[in-house]
């Protein structure tokens, strides 16, 4: 037992369908998506600027994973908006991390200057005060330079 968490927390598990009833209520939470805009500032080869949205529905009845997670990015240099740019779409599990946050990771097709490709989407994020509002720091990883953005959000 960790002593600094709460035993309460600790002997918390997600639920697990047991019954037909439970995998029903767990279909019906699937038919919810959540929905989330964000707008972020971050390292593109200099200052960059993004913004992005995502549909995220969540997973209750498998162990471990908080949802599936489709997005779309777009970021641009802050001193040429839209001259350059990079755009993304992205299909990622998103993972709890303990009780601060979640993380997020899975496939992503680019087009950055000129370069496409299949890459990789990787993000931490955290919720705000059990607010709508979420902040998040996320890569692409295959466009070269790959860019750093951090952003804030919210989600419906």
């Amino acid at each position: 037992m960790l002593p600094f968490l709460p035993a309460d927390l600790l002997a918390s598990k997600p639920p697990v369908v047991q019954q037909p009833t439970d995998l029903a209520i767990a279909a019906l939470d699937l038919t919810k998506p959540r929905v989330g805009f964000r707008v972020g500032l971050g390292n593109w080869d200099g200052t960059a600027v993004a913004v992005g949205a995502d549909v995220t529905l969540r997973v209750p009845f498998i162990r471990g994973i908080r949802g599936v997670r489709f997005e779309a990015e777009y970021w641009t240099r802050l001193n040429d908006l839209g001259r350059e740019n990079g755009t993304a779409l992205s299909g990622s599990l998103v993972f709890p991390l303990s009780f601060l946050g979640y993380f997020g990771v899975g496939p992503s097709l680019y087009r950055s200057e000129g370069d496409s490709g299949l890459g990789a989407r990787l993000f931490v994020g955290t919720q705000i005060l059990r607010s709508p509002l979420f902040v998040e720091a996320g890569t692409v990883l295959g466009p070269r330079p790959a860019p750093f953005i951090i952003s804030l959000g919210m989600r419906y």
